[in-house]
């Protein structure tokens, strides 16, 4: 049995790698700061990547490079 389980879904391109290496531990220390210590071999993160484009905010396709301006990061030349 595994348990609990939190799967994280971003646009592919949008975080970094160490961004997404910090979503996936910090959510799996809140996690097992609730479940319990016990339940920190039982516990899973994972992150899930969208192609850019193929997933809308507001109803509108968003690229990756949105997502990036919308978070106060420039874009990439």
């Amino acid at each position: 049995m595994t348990m609990p389980v939190v799967e994280i879904k971003v646009i592919e391109g949008a975080f970094t790698h160490e961004e997404k290496r910090q979503m996936v531990e910090r959510l799996s220390e809140a996690l097992i700061e609730i479940a319990g210590e016990p339940m920190r071999q039982a516990t899973h993160a994972f992150i899930t990547e969208t192609p850019s484009a193929e997933w809308a905010i507001g109803g509108t396709a968003r690229k990756a490079e949105e997502v990036k301006a919308m978070r106060g990061q420039p874009r990439s030349s």
